[in-house]
This record gives C-alpha cells, sequence and structure tokens, in this order.
C-alpha cells in the first residue's frame, strides 16, 4: 500500500501518511470521507499529476520565463511543483525556480494556494529567510516563483547523510536561535509556518558565519485572522485541510487536533527539532502516526533530554527551555520566539561562565 500523495508505503490500517501528513479516506464500509469531495479531488489530481510528470520528459528545461529567468536543470519537486536550478539573465545570479505543474494551473484552489505562497515569501525580508526575488506568471500560464539558490545542506542531511548525529547542544540552540529571528518577523505579520522540519532548515556557509540559517518551505503558512477569510486566510481551502498540512512528527498539539494556531505552535515544533536534533529521537518516540502522536501528546510529558541522553551534558537552563517549548497547552510555552530565543542564548551564556 502506497501513499497516493507522495509513493512512500504505507501500514495497511494506516489513516494518514506519515512522511508528507496526507490524509487517507476511510475504506470501511459506511464510514464518510475524512475530507469534502473536492478536497479528495484535488489531493488525486495532484498524485496522478505527480505521478505522470515524473516520467514524462521535461518541458522547462533550457526555457527561459518571462525573458527574465533561464531554467538549467531540475533540483526537486514537491506537492504543487518542481524546483529548478536556474540564472537570472539581467545579473547572472544563481536562482532556485518553483513551477507550478501545468495541469494544476485548471484548478482555481491549488493556484490560490500557490499564489498566496508567492505573496507569502515577497513579504518576508528576514537575513534568516530564503529570499525570494520575484514572483509571476508566464504568457502562456506557467506560474513560477524565484528564490534565493542554497548551496548548504538541511539539518535533515547533517543529522542523517553526515551521520554528524547526535548534535551539540550548543550549535542546536545556535540554530535555534537564528531560526527564531525568521520567525520572529513571519509571526509578526500574522504568519504561522505550519510544517518546520529538519528538511525546512538549511545552514549556509557565509563570512564570518559557517552556519548561517536559513528556513524554507513558508508555502504552507497560514495568517492568523480568526475566522476572517481573505486571498491570504485559509479560505482557498476548507479548514478541514489546512489543519492537516504539516508534518505530524513535529506538530503541535493544537495542530494535530485541527484547532487555531498562533506562533507558539511554532514554539513547540523547534523545541521537537532541538529534542531530536540533541538526543537522536523524538519526544514521544512510542507515538505512532496521528492518533498515537496526539495520545502521546496529551497524556505524557516527554523524558528530559538530558536523561534521554546523559552524554549530551545539557545543563539544567538548556532542559528547561526545551521542555517549555514542548508544553502540552501553548499558554505554559514561551510567548513568542524572542523570548524564546533569550532563554536559549541565556543557557549557553551560564554554562559558558560555569
Amino acid at each position: 500500500m502506497m501513499c497516493p500523495s507522495c509513493n512512500a508505503p504505507l501500514e495497511p490500517s494506516a489513516r494518514f501518511c506519515g512522511v508528507c501528513g496526507y490524509r487517507l479516506a476511510p475504506t470501511r464500509a459506511g464510514t464518510k470521507p475524512a475530507r469534502s469531495s473536492a478536497a479528495q479531488t484535488k489531493q488525486a489530481a495532484r498524485a496522478v499529476t505527480q505521478s505522470r510528470v515524473k516520467f514524462s520528459a521535461d518541458i522547462y528545461i533550457d526555457q527561459v520565463l518571462n525573458g527574465r529567468f533561464k531554467v538549467e536543470s531540475k533540483v526537486g519537486q514537491g506537492g504543487l511543483g518542481e524546483v529548478y536550478r536556474g540564472v537570472q539573465l539581467a545579473t547572472g545570479r544563481k536562482v532556485a525556480l518553483k513551477v507550478l505543474y501545468p495541469e494544476l494551473t485548471r484548478d482555481e484552489d491549488i493556484v490560490a494556494r500557490f499564489r498566496r505562497e508567492g505573496r507569502v515569501l515577497c513579504n518576508l525580508r528576514d537575513a534568516h529567510t530564503v529570499t525570494t526575488y520575484d514572483f509571476d506568471q508566464t504568457p502562456d500560464g506557467t506560474l513560477y516563483i524565484a528564490m534565493e539558490l542554497l548551496e548548504g545542506k538541511s539539518l535533515h542531511q547533517i543529522f542523517h547523510e553526515e551521520e554528524e548525529a547526535p548534535l551539540d547542544w550548543k550549535r542546536v540552540f545556535k540554530i535555534l536561535s537564528e531560526a527564531c529571528s525568521s520567525l520572529a518577523e513571519a509571526h509578526a505579520q500574522g504568519i504561522v509556518h505550519r510544517d518546520l522540519k529538519p528538511e525546512s532548515i538549511y545552514l549556509e556557509r557565509r563570512p564570518g558565519n559557517p552556519e548561517l540559517v536559513k528556513i524554507l518551505d513558508f508555502g504552507i503558512a497560514k495568517i492568523m485572522c480568526g475566522d476572517r477569510h481573505d486571498s491570504m486566510s485559509s479560505g482557498s481551502t476548507t479548514s478541514g485541510m489546512t489543519s492537516w498540512f504539516g508534518t505530524p512528527d513535529y506538530m503541535s498539539p493544537e495542530q494535530l487536533m485541527g484547532r487555531p494556531l498562533d506562533g507558539r505552535s511554532d514554539i513547540y515544533t523547534l523545541g521537537v527539532l532541538a529534542y531530536e536534533m540533541i538526543t537522536g529521537r523524538l519526544p514521544f518516540p512510542d507515538g505512532k502516526g496521528h492518533t498515537g502522536l496526539l495520545a502521546a501528546c496529551l497524556t505524557h510529558s516527554p523524558t528530559p533530554p538530558s536523561q534521554a541522553h546523559p552524554r549530551a551534558g545539557l545543563p539544567s537552563a538548556a532542559d528547561d527551555a526545551i521542555l517549555t517549548c514542548l508544553a502540552r497547552d501553548k499558554h505554559n510555552r514561551y510567548a513568542d520566539v524572542t523570548q524564546l530565543a533569550a532563554a536559549l542564548q541565556m543557557a549557553v551564556h551560564l554554562d559558558v561562565l560555569g
């Protein structure tokens, strides 16, 4: 049994994909679908599109988009489109070009979401957020976003492929402090990332900073606008769909339950990332799937990271910072990422002082 969205293997009784978070329709006789028929149609179309594009000749290589960006090579693909390495002809600057799948340009909801992603990215200017240079549509209808091309490595690569796990806690706190800078700007604009994970945090080598943090994938970001539905809110999708966007292992309890989110949901996710990077395991390793993770979050407290990995040498201030992020009730977490960054930096400072 394979996920129709990302082709990852699934357990026979799975209700969602643990890799991409795709929610599966119930197969038991007499049960109602978990999503609206329109949402299911959209997901099915996306799965078919990915499958067809994957095996077809690439139509974008060597094309020039709007006379400005030349497409050079493919570097990856996601749920809504493919990502290419390209060059801005006027400046010679290397760029990453995210292009919406051609078949999906006929779906008004998906086009609206892609446009929303472009607008969100263009409004984020922090040095620790991937820079967006352009967002446009070609005369033939191709939608694209031109972004900063990152040459570094993701936390996922460093943690899994480079076999550096677990990471030194001070290194992790430095990474998270810089991530807080990116999120502080986003949260100030009412934007919750909603899908922070090791793959969406890149480390770039820059003069004076060998591991400059860059945050990616604000594409499923949601504006904290309550029930208001506008072009930047969840109005382009059903509320049931938006609550499921994200990667379950890193979701806050309120996101797992489909409740309204604010910046404290991203703070929880940063706590999960810190815990995993430092200890080599997730806070709730026995929580399997959506239901298991939710039950674990609501009924158990995570083992303090200093106990989960005693050799990490975490001082009590570091332990406290991570566990505060992981508080079940968002009101018991840090009020905002600026407060979290201060706690992370203080823990390192106190350890240096001895």
